[in-house]
This record gives structure tokens, sequence and C-alpha cells, in this order.
């Protein structure tokens, strides 16, 4: 499937191109049938924010392609990196699973 910002999606997790190393990359053939049910594609531009701190979690995200950086906001608006999500990463699953609030900001840095 073609999409936005030139990416080639694929909707089946067995064929996918950007298969790596990632935590769901890995499920076996019929752990990876399920997840192709249940599972939403989304491909975002560059500075696009997937989820912002405090907010209820809709859900996590498997980062296929490109990067993300995740980062704190203090009260007086000066930002403070923890990481950047590659491709395979997984983030915001611990707020999806406990159905609390995401704990950081998360902003594609480039198209993902």
């Amino acid at each position: 499937m073609r999409a936005p910002y030139g990416f080639e999606l694929s909707e089946n997790c067995h064929t996918c191109q950007f298969r790596r190393d990632g935590f769901f990359c890995q499920l076996s053939p019929a752990e990876l049938s399920d997840f192709d049910a249940i599972k939403s594609i989304l491909a975002c531009p560059a500075n696009f924010v997937l989820f912002a701190e405090g907010h209820r979690a809709r859900g996590f995200f498997q980062l296929c392609q490109g990067d993300v950086r995740l980062f704190l906001t203090s009260r007086e608006g000066h930002t403070v990196a923890l990481r950047t999500a590659w491709p395979g990463d997984v983030i915001g699953l611990w707020a999806a699973l406990s159905g609390g609030s995401y704990e950081a900001t998360a902003e594609a840095i480039q198209p993902c």
C-alpha cells in the first residue's frame, strides 16, 4: 500500500519489508496473524506528535521506520530529552497496558 511521505506500507506483518529485531517483529506466524487483526497503521510526518505527556493512553506504537524523540517538558517550558526511539522500538506500552497516561511526549524526528 502506497502511503504519504513516500512510504510503502504493509498491511501484513508476515511480508513487511521493515521487519527487524523489535518485539512484535519476532512473534510467531500465528501471533503475527493475531497482531495483524488488531493493529492500525499510521504514517507520520516529521514533527508529528504521536502522544503527549499527561494525556490518557490510546495505544502504543511499534516503530517500523524513522526516528522518534521522547522528552519531558518542565513547567517553565524547557524540554529534557529522554531518548530516541529507533525502528523496532515499542513506545507508550506501559501507559497503554496500565490504562494510565503517557509519561513523556513522543515526536517524530523524521517521517515514520
